[in-house]
């Protein structure tokens, strides 16, 4: 599944339009090794301060709800995002 999703991101629509604009410039191959190195450390950086994050919020801050508010969070969160689509 992971396979999967990091191949569609792999094709962002803007990576690939500054990968060929790269590729025309002087030095590509320096130029393109070296924003694709950032892409890839800019991800996993904020791959894991999203991951890491998250948790450690959520971990402080789960037990001071009430039962009732995490379900009722997650009903309004899925009303919000189907207005949104909507």
């Amino acid at each position: 599944m992971v396979s999967g999703l990091a191949l569609v991101d792999a094709l962002n629509p803007f990576t690939i339009a500054a990968q060929a604009y790269l590729l025309g410039t002087w030095r590509p191959m320096l130029r393109s090794i070296t924003f694709l190195i950032g892409t890839y450390v800019t991800y996993l950086a904020g791959g894991v301060v999203l991951l890491l994050g998250w948790s450690v919020f959520l971990s402080q801050f789960m037990p001071l709800l009430a039962s009732w508010a995490i379900p009722a969070g997650e009903i309004l969160l899925g009303f919000g995002t189907l207005g949104f689509g909507v």
